[in-house]
C-alpha cells in the first residue's frame, strides 16, 4: 500500500484548461493594447525618418543658393525641342550624398513594399525590386526656364526655394505610394483604400492625372505623416491633404471632394480661417471684458475741466441727510 508522500503530485486535466483559458483570456485583452502601441511606434519611427529628410532638404538647399534640384519634367517646346529630366535630377539620386541609411526610404507602417526609386546602388542590393514609403511634392523644383508644363502641370507654380510666408502649411513630404506626384485642388480621392492598377508586367501603374490619389494613404491609424517647409512632421488625417498649399496657386479653400465609404468617418480638423480665428476670439474672450464693457457705456460723459461733474441722487440724499455735502470745487487754472 502506498503511503500519501509516495503519490504522484502533478495538475488535473481540468485545471490544465483553466489555466489555458486565463492565459487565453488575458491574451485577447493584451493584444490590442500591443498591437496599438506597435503601431504608434512605427508612426513615430516614420515621423522621425520625415524629419531626418527634412534636415537633408534643407542641407541641400544650402549647398545650392537656397534651391531645389529640377526634379521630374517632360516637355516638348513649340520648336520641337524636347526637354526631360535625367535620374540626377530626381530627388533619391540628387540627395544621394547628404543620405546613407537605407531605412528612410521605408515606412514602417506601409502594409507593402511600396514602389519606389533608389539609389542606384541599392537597387542593385534589392534585385531590382523598388521599394520605399514616401513621396516627394512635386511641385518642389527648379526645372530649367525652357519647361513651361511638365505631367499636364504649369511649372511657374513650382516652389523653387525654402523661403517662403506659410510654409508651416506647404508639404515637402509625406507617407505615399509613388515616389513624386503634383496635386491639384479638384483631384478625387481613391474609391478604394488599397486602390492601385497594375500592368500586364506586374508593375504597379499609377494614374498620371490623379495625383493626389499617390498620397491619400491610410497608413497610421487614419492618419498619416506630412514633413511641412518649416521642418515640422505632423500627422493628419487624408481628408486634410486637400487644405495643404501644394504650390503657390493652389486653392485651400476649394470645394471638397466627395469622400469615398472607407474616407467618411476620417475626420477633417482644418477649417476656414475667418470662421476658425472669429471662433476662437469668441472663445477665448473672458467674460470680464464683455461686463467692463457694458459698465463703461453706462458711466456719465465728462464734464470740461472746472465744472463740477454730476452727483447721483442716492448719493447727494445721503450727504444732505448727515448734513457734510459739499459740492467739489475745481480751481480753475491761473492763466
Amino acid at each position: 500500500m502506498k503511503t500519501q508522500s509516495q503519490k504522484k503530485i502533478g495538475f488535473t486535466l481540468i485545471e490544465l484548461l483553466v489555466v489555458i483559458a486565463i492565459i487565453a483570456m488575458l491574451l485577447s485583452i493584451l493584444m490590442p493594447a500591443l498591437s496599438a502601441v506597435k503601431k504608434k511606434a512605427q508612426q513615430v519611427v516614420c515621423m522621425a525618418n520625415l524629419s531626418q529628410w527634412g534636415l537633408v532638404l534643407t542641407l541641400y538647399t544650402e549647398d545650392h543658393d537656397n534651391r531645389f534640384f529640377a526634379g521630374s519634367f517632360n516637355y516638348t517646346d513649340p520648336n520641337g525641342v524636347t526637354h526631360a529630366s535625367s535620374e540626377s535630377d530626381l530627388w533619391p539620386y540628387a540627395l544621394e550624398p547628404y543620405y546613407q541609411m537605407h531605412d528612410l526610404m521605408v515606412c514602417p507602417g506601409s502594409p507593402f513594399r511600396t514602389p519606389q526609386i533608389h539609389k542606384p546602388s541599392q537597387i542593385e542590393e534589392a534585385g531590382g525590386n523598388l521599394t520605399g514609403g514616401y513621396g516627394l511634392n512635386g511641385w518642389l523644383g527648379d526645372t530649367p526656364e525652357q519647361v513651361r508644363i511638365t505631367e499636364g502641370r504649369d511649372t511657374a507654380n513650382s516652389w523653387r526655394t525654402m523661403d517662403h510666408y506659410g510654409s508651416s502649411k506647404i508639404p515637402m513630404m509625406a507617407d505615399a505610394v509613388w515616389h513624386t506626384g503634383r496635386p491639384e485642388a479638384e483631384d478625387l480621392p481613391p474609391e478604394q483604400e488599397f486602390d492601385f492598377r497594375y500592368d500586364d508586367w506586374g508593375e504597379l501603374s499609377i494614374d498620371p492625372s490623379n495625383h493626389m490619389k499617390r498620397f491619400t494613404v491610410n497608413r497610421h491609424k487614419e492618419q498619416l505623416n506630412v514633413l511641412f517647409m518649416d521642418g515640422s512632421v505632423k500627422p493628419i488625417s487624408p481628408k486634410e491633404l486637400w487644405r495643404l498649399k501644394w504650390h503657390k496657386n493652389y486653392d485651400t479653400s476649394a470645394p471638397l471632394p466627395e469622400w469615398p465609404k472607407w474616407m467618411i468617418h476620417f475626420k477633417l480638423r482644418i477649417r476656414n480661417k475667418a470662421s476658425a480665428s472669429a471662433q476662437k476670439k469668441h472663445r477665448f474672450r473672458p467674460v470680464f471684458f464683455s461686463v467692463l464693457i457694458r459698465h463703461v457705456s453706462e458711466l456719465p460723459s465728462l464734464k470740461p475741466l472746472g465744472q463740477s461733474p454730476p452727483i447721483p441722487a442716492s448719493c447727494r440724499q445721503f450727504y444732505q441727510c448727515r448734513g457734510s455735502y459739499n459740492p467739489p470745487q475745481h480751481k480753475k487754472s491761473p492763466t
